[in-house]
Formats: structure tokens, C-alpha cells, sequence
């Protein structure tokens, strides 16, 4: 799906990375709640990636922006996917 049309739903798995210049850290999470008011999600961490090395992470939560709306989507890549689990 392109990633400029893609619309996350509570219930959607999610790759959401940390830093613009690596891909050696990211949460894999299911969406709980979307807040389009100022643009973020809530996602109930699956696993944590952290240095390439995967980590279960069951229970805890993280917030992150919505595709387009961080700072670093366009510089080198996006940095929300939903993904097909």
C-alpha cells in the first residue's frame, strides 16, 4: 500500500522506527487508539528491536506520529509501515 494513502486503524500491527539513520531500531506494536487531534497513535508493543537484536516487549506501550506527520518521514524513508502479520 502506498504509504502516502495509507490510513492505520485501531487493531493494525505497525513497524515504527526510532531514528531517521538507522533501521536497527524499531517497536513492532498493535495500534490501541489514534489520536488525529494531534496526530499520533498509541500501539501496545509486540517486540522491540533494539541494535538489530529482537527483544519481546508483550504489555507496554509507546506513542509515535502518524505516516507523514514526523519530522523525519522524506528523509531517506518512512518510518511507520503497517505490516501484514
Amino acid at each position: 500500500m502506498e504509504i502516502e494513502k495509507m490510513e492505520l486503524q485501531k487493531g493494525d500491527i505497525v513497524q515504527s522506527f526510532d531514528f531517521p539513520d538507522t533501521n536497527d531500531c524499531y517497536y513492532v506494536g498493535e495500534i490501541m487508539s489514534i489520536n488525529k487531534a494531534n496526530g499520533t497513535f498509541k500501539a501496545r508493543i509486540i517486540r522491540r528491536v533494539w541494535n538489530g537484536r529482537s527483544e519481546p516487549f508483550d504489555g507496554l506501550t509507546f506513542v509515535a506520529p502518524l505516516p507523514n506527520l514526523s519530522s523525519v518521514d522524506g528523509v531517506g524513508s518512512h518510518r511507520v509501515y503497517l505490516l501484514e502479520e
